[in-house]
């Protein structure tokens, strides 16, 4: 299945010169929709199935388990972390009374997250009036260019655009990782949010980056924000919920006059 890129002709695929691998990388036609064929993974899309089939979502999350740590367990294959459902009380304030559903499933890259909103099934006869959405950290692989990262949310875009037409979109930046302004990838995540920034039209789509505020005013990430490096803990969700709101409030109130 090839997705037609239609968002932005600027961001538009370099050339690879170079084999790519499929689990994380993406092709000169973009990124492909791929399912993981694990357990757990396979438990998780059924139950967030289950969610979509029990209807009435104003507000959907989608993302991986950065997303995913907002109400439930990271990853259902391993042991429990203290970033497992490190947001649950803020969303049980605030989302939960919106009619949220958080379908989201940790380790998922671009290419997990087009399957599922395709031929998953997971948006089908949905109708929220927002989306938040949060992708692209899982894909930060060497032979992945920041460019084709940047496209590939723009796939994601597309569908959600063609398929859910009245919702309003809030995307997200990548957040920041590691606990140093020097680690590796902190640069990349720069760049790719620069790039998704052209996605906001001002109208549909709305683009918003947190991860100076994640951040220390010396670019150190605090293990009491992160404390993993890259789960946010309670203190991240909080800061996260706090600085996405007035923007989120924003849209809420467009999509339900």
């Amino acid at each position: 299945m090839h997705i037609v890129i239609k968002l932005l002709p600027l961001l538009a695929l370099a050339p690879l010169a170079f084999t790519v691998r499929a689990d994380t990388a993406a092709t000169t036609e973009g990124f492909q929709p791929m399912p993981k064929t694990d357990t757990w993974w396979k438990l998780r899309h059924e139950e967030l199935m289950q969610r979509t089939k029990a209807g009435h979502v104003d507000l959907l999350f989608l993302g991986d388990s950065i997303m995913q740590g907002w109400n439930c367990r990271l990853m259902l294959s391993q042991p429990a972390t203290p970033n497992d459902g490190a947001g649950r009380s803020i969303w049980d304030k605030l989302y939960a009374t919106k009619h949220a559903a958080n379908l989201s499933i940790g380790g998922d890259g671009i290419q997990q997250l087009l399957w599922r909103i395709t031929t998953g099934g997971e948006i089908d006869g949905l109708n929220p009036k927002v989306i938040i959405l949060m992708i692209g950290t899982n894909n930060l692989d060497p032979k992945t260019t920041d460019d084709q990262i940047a496209n590939g949310v723009g796939q994601v875009l597309h569908v959600l655009r063609d398929r859910l037409p009245a919702a309003k979109i809030l995307l997200l930046g990548i957040f920041p990782r590691r606990k140093t302004p020097e680690a590796p990838n902190r640069e990349r995540i720069k760049t790719i949010n620069h790039l998704l920034a052209r996605y906001d039209d001002g109208k549909t789509v709305r683009f918003l980056d947190i991860g100076p505020q994640l951040l220390n005013p010396d670019g150190l990430l605090s293990s009491e924000v992160m404390p993993d490096y890259l789960h946010p803990g309670p203190k991240g969700y909080e800061i996260w919920s706090q600085a996405m709101e007035p923007l989120l409030d924003e849209l809420w109130s467009q999509a339900t006059q």
